[in-house]
């Protein structure tokens, strides 16, 4: 069975240590980035954000990829969070969804994210929102669900 190091990432979705374990040197409670609050575990379940391999011997943060949501208990990390919300929002305020179905979109940016069984009606879904978008907006959505969604919804919806 594979092991892995535990990851620090902070609030804003910026890795700042995938082997905290291995490599404690490099752990900071500030992103070097952003200067925001890290954390190492899921703030739901506090399940340790898997880091790399333990037996990985170098610190690659290019070729790591943040994971979107925890894959113990299902819940968004917060930089996911902030990102789904802002895209939700953005539905909203430009009148594309009545606010009373939020919950309904929040659902499916979920599925998206997770790789659901409900991907694929999710993608369909998301891209026809994303129709009634100018092109400048289209351009928004897709930088703030790059990093987030799953490989399968990344194809259908971002391409």
């Amino acid at each position: 069975m594979e092991m892995f190091d535990i990851a620090q990432v902070c609030e804003n979705g910026h890795l700042v240590n995938n082997s905290t374990i291995s490599l404690p040197k490099n752990n900071s409670a500030k992103c070097g980035v952003c200067d925001g609050k890290t954390i190492v575990a899921c703030p739901n379940c506090q399940e340790s954000i898997p880091g790399s391999l333990l037996s990985s011997t170098s610190f690659d943060i290019e070729n790591f990829d943040v994971p979107a949501y925890c894959h113990h208990c299902g819940e968004l990390y917060p930089w996911t969070n902030t990102k789904v919300n802002g895209v939700v929002a953005l539905f909203v305020d430009k009148n594309i969804i009545p606010v009373n179905e939020k919950p309904h979109l929040i659902a499916m940016m979920m599925d998206l994210v997770t790789n659901s069984h409900n991907n694929k009606l999710a993608s369909l879904h998301v891209k026809t929102l994303m129709e009634k978008l100018e092109a400048q907006e289209v351009t928004t959505v897709k930088t703030l669900l790059s990093d987030v969604v799953g490989s399968q919804a990344r194809k259908a919806v971002l391409l």
